[in-house]
């Protein structure tokens, strides 16, 4: 059989695999990060050919994506069981199947421009309840600094304080940024941009709610002269210790294991729970004084 193809038609394929060239080009030279815009513009291309009733005009991306994530990622052919994509895998496989134009790198605007709105909106969601982005920085284009603070006192009665430390260490691991298709490097990747967090407290817990704490659990517990001395450990945000050592005399501490120990013990962490710290045994560690 022989197979004839008018001008145009062999034009139209000529284009085609001229595009798929150029994008197996893009595809092999950039990372699926250099994609968030092309995933934003899929979404919603997506959205609206699907006629696709938001609840309002304006919805966070991460909400369409909880809605409607299996569906946009079936459409491109993409694995749901791998479970939630980037924004930026979304644009990749855009790309591969030829529904978007061949993206630039270029950076245009600035970082703020591009994120800060979502990104606002999107730390209630993925970031705990003892945590917020306050400010952003950016003193040149896509020289960033993302300034977070938690409130300590809620981190201490939570027991959240390993939840802290672990979460500033692997900061651009959460979620949040995962979705967005935003990580740490050294490397200037993201076309050049220079991206770093601060996360500070909202004040010094050690220098304002320690001391009160302190004198509470000695006017209730030293009746009878229990307590030698109470240090506070100001690295407890740091480290993970316990926010206070408490020390007790030794005559007291000998005798630890018979009932008046124990009973004092119990009255300690019953005083610290209904002060509102969930877990009290975190609040402090005992050691004998001699």
């Amino acid at each position: 059989m022989k197979i004839v193809l008018k001008q145009n038609q062999f034009e139209r394929l000529q284009e085609i695999q001229e595009k798929d060239q150029v994008n197996q080009i893009l595809i092999e030279s950039l990372d699926s990060d250099d994609y968030f815009e092309l995933g934003i513009d899929y979404i919603r291309d997506w959205l609206k050919k699907n006629d696709i009733k938001l609840p309002r005009a304006k919805v966070p991306i991460s909400w369409v994506m909880s809605n409607y994530g299996d569906d946009i990622m079936s459409s491109l052919d993409m694995d749901t069981r791998r479970g939630f994509p980037t924004i930026g895998s979304v644009g990749k496989a855009a790309l591969m199947k030829g529904f978007v134009e061949d993206p630039s790198i270029k950076r245009e605007g600035s970082f703020t421009e591009n994120y800060g709105k979502i990104l606002e909106k999107m730390t209630k969601r993925y970031l705990p309840e003892y945590m917020e982005l306050f400010r952003i920085s950016e003193p040149e284009p896509w020289n960033v600094t993302l300034n977070f603070s938690y409130d300590p006192d809620v981190v201490i009665k939570k027991g959240k304080t390993q939840e802290l430390i672990d979460l500033r260490k692997n900061i651009f691991n959460n979620p949040l940024f995962k979705i967005l298709g935003i990580s740490l490097s050294s490397d200037k990747a993201h076309g050049g941009m220079d991206l770093r967090a601060n996360i500070l407290p909202k004040y010094e817990w050690i220098e304002t709610v320690a001391p009160k704490l302190i004198k509470t659990i000695k006017t209730n517990m030293n009746k009878e002269g229990q307590i030698w001395q109470i240090r506070k450990n100001k690295n407890v945000f740091s480290w993970g210790s316990s926010p206070f050592t408490i020390f007790v005399q030794y005559h007291f501490r000998f005798n630890r294991n018979k009932e008046p120990f124990n009973k004092w013990e119990e009255e300690l962490n019953q005083l610290l729970f209904d002060l509102g710290y969930e877990f009290p045994e975190q609040v402090y560690s005992l050691q004998t004084k001699y």
